[in-house]
């Protein structure tokens, strides 16, 4: 599995814990980590025309 794949996988597994504990707005991104990491996620779904939830799908190498 590629290294930029596999940081996808992760964060996909981590979003909702960023969108929980660390969402609160961030001077640095203009948004909270969980909606700015939810933004990055989506993209990289369009890329691979793909729903977000199958970044963290087995068939890219599962959950952590």
């Amino acid at each position: 599995m590629s290294g930029k794949l596999e940081q996808r996988n992760h964060i996909a597994d981590l979003l909702p814990w960023l969108k929980q504990w660390h969402n609160a707005p961030n001077p640095e991104y203009g948004m909270g980590l969980g909606d700015y990491f939810a933004g990055f996620l989506g993209e990289e779904a369009r890329k691979q025309r793909a729903a977000v939830e199958a970044l963290s799908d087995s068939r890219f190498g599962g959950p952590l």
